[in-house]
């Protein structure tokens, strides 16, 4: 049953601030469908991890800060909080954003990261050695991007605290009657992205963490909000789904919702 709330999640509020700030609608992160996700989904389970670890003599790094929601949100529970981005206009945006927000104790930086011996731009993590109590890793970048750095960057005993998402799998036993968007529903297996966090610290000998995966319903009140749900780059616009999109509404919804899986990885690590 869905849950009796206007929100989409209990506490994960930030993702739903595309609905009051076109700026964010426009520019920033934002996952732009009406749905409603059940209880106990790892969005919230994600913020209440970082919120239990955030203390007032923390210094936090969050990588992968996007327009810097979640890291103004740290902010006012820790000492000093860096948000690193690839992207510059999410970075320009992080920065009005903080203006407006009245802080003191932020700091965003653009950056790509990559770690040794990958094949792509980037490079280490733009901080000073030994400054960084506690990393935030909100779908950011796979830990092997910056765990080498990360090393030099973290103050013995620092945590960091991440999530990445995986996909829609199952498939819906409806996916057939939606093939403009079918493919869709292509996702990663559990053991490629649990390999994200798994596979870097082997190689660095790092045995103290743990794995979340929490997987719940993802309930979709209308066929534009499962449009707008699985389109992406490269999707046909709505005008050329609609019709397949109202069908499958309207034989598979149940409780005036059609139901998606939504499904999420939670990691901590905690580094020696």
């Amino acid at each position: 049953m869905r849950p009796c709330r206007p929100t989409r999640y209990a506490i994960a509020h930030d993702l739903d601030s595309w609905r009051s700030d076109a700026r964010i609608a426009e520019r920033g992160f934002a996952h732009k469908w009406e749905s409603i996700v059940a209880d106990g989904n790892g969005e919230d389970f994600f913020l209440e991890l970082v919120g239990q670890h955030l203390r007032p003599d923390l210094d936090v790094l969050d990588v992968g800060c996007g327009h810097g929601e979640l890291t103004l949100w740290a902010a006012r529970r820790a000492r000093q909080v860096t948000g690193v981005e690839r992207h510059l206009g999410l970075v320009e945006l992080a920065e009005e954003l903080l203006v407006e927000s009245g802080l003191a104790n932020v700091t965003f930086r653009q950056a790509e990261l990559a770690g040794p011996g990958e094949h792509r731009p980037g490079g280490p993590l733009p901080l000073p050695t030994r400054s960084v109590d506690l990393v935030i890793d909100r779908r950011g970048p796979p830990l092997a991007r910056y765990l080498d750095d990360l090393r030099r960057v973290a103050r013995p005993g620092a945590a960091i605290i991440g999530m990445h998402p995986a996909g829609t799998a199952p498939a819906p036993p409806w996916a057939a009657a939606l093939p403009t968007l079918g493919h869709r529903f292509a996702s990663l297996g559990y053991d490629e992205v649990a390999g994200w966090v798994t596979g870097p610290l082997a190689r660095h000998g790092l045995t103290s963490y743990r794995l979340w995966w929490v997987d719940v319903p993802e309930y979709l009140p209308s066929a534009r909000a499962l449009y707008d749900r699985l389109a992406g780059d490269g999707c046909p616009p709505w005008q050329s789904a609609a019709a397949e999109a109202h069908a499958v509404f309207d034989a598979y919804q149940a409780d005036g919702a059609l139901t998606l899986r939504h499904i999420r990885l939670v990691w901590t690590v905690n580094l020696p």
